[in-house]
């Protein structure tokens, strides 16, 4: 399922605020429309007029009989207009090599596509925070640990680590779990 919101709509088309149900809607505070749509159904994006289209999870959209990610993603760009201050967004956490985000991300870096790679790290994502406790006892054992420094380094706050860690042995991750998860 995906989400696309566009900022301007006719607010006489819809006066009130409403529910959105499964084809989406208007969101009065905003003024925008949302609209809904499935790999399965990846044509019923077509009849829409957007601005801005926010693809999320790319990584993880799966091929199946019939339907490809390609299909969903040509025709939700095929809908945003090539007007100023249009965009269009694909991301993805770090799931799958060779698969269609890759390949755009890919494209993206050698610049054979219209599009511009940005990797947010989730230490640069403020709600990933845990206040420590003692801080004496943290630095004595962030410091002997090689992955700690290296996001210490890579500009991870103390605050950020503390998170990372205490999150990754909350949830008994892996390195691999932890590190795809949350990419550095």
């Amino acid at each position: 399922e995906i989400e696309v919101i566009v900022d301007e709509v006719d607010r006489d088309l819809d006066p009130g605020p409403r529910l959105l149900g499964e084809a989406g809607g208007i969101v009065e505070q905003r003024g925008g429309i949302i609209g809904v749509g499935s790999m399965q159904m990846p044509e019923n994006l077509r009849s829409f007029d957007f601005t801005m289209c926010h693809l999320s999870e790319v990584g993880l959209w799966k091929e199946t009989q019939g339907k490809k990610p390609e299909d969903l993603a040509q025709a939700l760009r095929a809908s945003v207009s090539d007007v100023p201050y249009s965009m269009i967004v694909l991301e993805s956490t770090a799931k799958g090599v060779g698969n269609f985000f890759h390949r755009e991300w890919q494209a993206a870096i050698a610049r054979r596509s219209g599009y511009s790679p940005i990797f947010v790290a989730w230490f640069e994502v403020e709600r990933y925070q845990r206040e420590i406790e003692n801080m004496t006892r943290f630095i004595n054992w962030m410091v002997k640990d090689e992955y700690a420094m290296f996001l210490w380094e890579a500009g991870a706050t103390l605050e950020g680590i503390n998170w990372y860690f205490t999150y990754r042995q909350r949830e008994n991750y892996d390195d691999w779990r932890m590190k795809s998860e949350f990419p550095s």
